[in-house]
């Protein structure tokens, strides 16, 4: 049986970790501001461009579209990836390692890791022999998801 949809939001703490040192960058440049006009320029910049990313990783929306899955990270959506699921051969709960770290990056012989925060996460075969990991504080229901949209007859197609 397919279940109806799959929507979940996931917010983290990452974003601190870049508003903090933007802040500084531009507390440090009211300072500067008389002594150094490129060292002044150097840290607003630094600072503007910290605080506009970390509103890139407030939160980690997962969703369903239909034929594929959504990881969107947010509220400003310059960061997702659609994965569709017939390429996923196996989806299972698990728990990535500090290694795999929060954000979105590849680590060889890893894969890619898609996560805003902690370590609970669904891990994906994939069918290329590729694996994937969606960090998420819902890792049971969306493993559960996924399993379901596998076993559908839509995704079970014979060649």
């Amino acid at each position: 049986m397919i279940q109806e949809g799959y929507d979940h939001t996931q917010y983290g703490k990452i974003h601190f970790l870049l508003q903090i040192p933007a802040v500084i960058c531009l507390v440090a440049s009211y300072f500067l501001l008389e002594r150094s006009t490129s060292a002044t320029m150097i840290l607003i910049s630094v600072g503007i461009i910290l605080l506009l990313f970390s509103f890139t990783v407030i939160w980690l929306r997962v969703h369903d579209l239909g034929e594929h899955i959504k990881c969107t990270f947010g509220p400003i959506k310059l960061l997702s990836k659609k994965t569709a699921y017939c390429d996923i051969a196996e989806a299972y709960v698990s728990r990535s390692k500090l290694i795999d770290g929060w954000g979105i990056h590849k680590v060889a012989g890893r894969g890619w890791t898609y996560n805003i925060w902690g370590y609970d996460c669904v891990e994906f075969k994939l069918t290329n022999g590729n694996l994937m990991r969606i960090g998420t504080d819902d890792p049971a229901n969306l493993a559960s998801f996924i399993q379901s949209k596998l076993n559908s007859p839509v995704n079970n197609t014979a060649d």
